[in-house]
């Protein structure tokens, strides 16, 4: 099942709901074709960059190769990320890029479809690290749980 961010928000910080995270998926497609993909679970908290829905991703990419095996994990980039909703239907989203020394990019995404109950959040913003022109971000959350 996938969640709106709004809908993420009510659930974990409802005390009867008891649910304390929700794992969200993190896509981003570069100009030059190079994709990169996480999951982490997300948690209302403060890792730096404000308070917010936040997680740590270790993010990996196509283009990294262990042996013949795309997205390797062992060459991946940790990116911490904070998700706020900046109105209705846009989250904004800031990832602080720890392994290219804490460059911080912000990117505006939309549910292009709310009415069609769409829960996809799609937006254009920067490359990740040294590449040039832009990417497109994708996020998304699914399945909430009570962690500890």
């Amino acid at each position: 099942m996938a969640y709106t961010l709004e809908e993420v928000y009510r659930e974990l910080r409802d005390p009867r709901v008891r649910f304390n995270y929700a794992k969200c998926v993190y896509l981003v497609t570069q100009d030059d074709g190079r994709t990169s993909y996480s999951e982490a679970l997300t948690s209302v908290q403060d890792l730096g960059l404000g308070t917010g829905l936040c997680a740590t991703f270790s993010l990996v990419f196509n283009d990294r190769l262990n042996g013949s095996q795309r997205f390797s994990q062992d060459k991946a980039d940790q990116v911490v990320a904070r998700m706020a909703e900046s109105s209705p239907n846009h989250m904004d989203a800031t990832f602080r890029l720890d392994s290219w020394g804490g460059t911080i990019l912000t990117v505006n995404l939309t549910r292009p479809r709310p009415l069609d109950d769409s829960k996809l959040y799609l937006g254009w913003g920067p490359a990740i690290g040294n590449a040039p022109g832009s990417a497109l971000y994708c996020i998304c959350f699914k399945e909430m749980g009570l962690l500890g």
